[in-house]
C-alpha cells in the first residue's frame, strides 16, 4: 500500500507540473503566435489547444482524467495532505480547459460521478450535483468558457472518418496488428485513395480499442486483456470484501 500511495502521489505531483507547463505554453503562444505553427487549434476561432508535455491535447486530457480520479480517491480516503490532492484536482481542471477535449471532459465528469457512487459518498454526490448545475448554467450563459463545444459536430465527423480508416487498416492485419502508433505511421499511405471519404491523418485512431487492435492485433489484445484481468483481480476482491 505504501508503494501504491507513493506512486499515486508522484502521479499527482507530475500532473501539477504538466498543468503549469500547459499554462506557460498558452501564455507563450499568446505572446509569440508564430511559435504556434503546427499546433492544434480550434477551427471556430483559431484558439490554441494546449498539449502540455504530450503528443496532442487528447492524450493530455486522458492523463488528466487519470490524475484527477487518483487525487479524488486519495482525498476521499483522507490519505496524506488533502490540500495537496485538492490542489492537484484544481490544477488539472485548468489543464482540461486548456486542452479543450470534450471527450476528456465527459470521461472525467462521469468517472468522478461513478467514483462517488461506488464509494457511497452521498454527501459528495450532492455537492457534485450542485456543482454540475452551476457549471451547466455557466456554459449556457458563457459558452466561450469551452469554445470547442461550438465545433462538436465537426469534431465527431472527423472521428467517424478516422474510425472508418482504422477499420480498413485493421482488416489488413487483424491477427497481429501493425505495430505501435500504426494509425499515425500508416494513415498517410491512404491519402488520395478512393475510399468514399476524405482521409484524416492524425496521431492516433481516437479510440482505445481500435488503437490497441491496430497496434497489437486480436491476439495481442487478447493477451493484454488476460494480463489486465490478472492485475485487477486483487482490487476486485478488495472491493467485494
Amino acid at each position: 500500500p505504501r508503494r501504491i500511495d507513493a506512486a499515486f502521489n508522484l502521479i499527482c505531483g507530475l500532473s501539477i507540473f504538466a498543468a503549469v507547463y500547459a499554462v506557460i505554453e498558452k501564455l507563450v503562444y499568446i505572446k509569440y503566435p508564430a511559435l504556434a505553427e503546427g499546433s492544434i487549434v480550434l477551427p471556430s476561432n483559431d484558439e490554441l489547444r494546449c498539449a502540455s508535455l504530450f503528443g496532442n491535447p487528447n492524450e493530455y486530457s486522458s492523463v488528466i482524467v487519470i490524475a484527477v480520479l487518483i487525487a479524488a480517491y486519495m482525498f476521499l480516503e483522507k490519505k496524506g495532505n488533502r490540500w495537496f490532492y485538492a490542489l492537484c484536482i484544481g490544477f488539472n481542471l485548468v489543464g482540461m480547459l486548456l486542452c479543450a477535449s470534450l471527450m476528456g471532459i465527459l470521461e472525467l465528469y462521469f468517472g468522478l460521478f461513478a467514483l462517488l457512487i461506488l464509494r457511497k459518498e452521498w454527501k459528495w454526490v450532492a455537492v457534485y450535483g450542485a456543482l454540475s448545475a452551476v457549471g451547466g448554467a455557466a456554459l449556457w450563459l458563457l459558452p466561450k468558457i469551452l469554445p470547442h463545444l461550438s465545433v462538436a459536430g465537426n469534431s465527431f465527423d472527423l472521428r467517424v472518418r478516422i474510425w472508418k480508416l482504422a477499420v480498413i487498416m485493421l482488416k489488413e492485419a487483424a491477427l497481429f496488428g501493425r505495430g505501435i502508433l500504426s494509425y499515425w505511421r500508416f494513415s498517410p499511405d491512404y491519402v488520395g485513395q478512393d475510399l468514399g471519404f476524405k482521409v484524416r491523418v492524425t496521431t492516433n485512431a481516437h479510440n482505445l480499442l481500435l488503437d490497441g487492435l491496430l497496434s497489437f492485433g486480436i491476439i495481442g489484445m487478447a493477451l493484454l486483456v488476460v494480463y489486465l484481468i490478472k492485475l485487477l483481480r486483487p482490487a476486485l476482491r478488495r472491493y467485494r470484501d
